[in-house]
C-alpha cells in the first residue's frame, strides 16, 4: 500500500426475490441508515420507500 493508502473492506448489496421478505429483513436492521432502491418502475419505488423503516431511501 502507498503512502495514505489504507486497507477497506467492500460489502456487497444483497439483491432479493421476494419484496416482502427484504422488506422485513431491511426493517429488522438494528442500523437502518440508508437504503437504495433501484427500479424502472418510480411509483414501485415510491410504494416501497414507505415500507421502509430507514432514515434516508435513494
Amino acid at each position: 500500500m502507498g503512502l495514505g493508502a489504507r486497507k477497506q473492506n467492500i460489502q456487497e448489496s444483497p439483491v432479493y426475490d421476494d419484496i416482502d421478505e427484504a422488506i422485513e429483513i431491511i426493517n429488522a436492521s438494528e442500523y437502518g441508515l440508508s437504503v437504495s432502491i433501484s427500479t424502472s418502475n418510480t411509483y414501485a419505488a415510491f410504494e416501497l420507500s414507505d415500507r421502509i423503516d430507514s432514515g434516508a431511501v435513494h
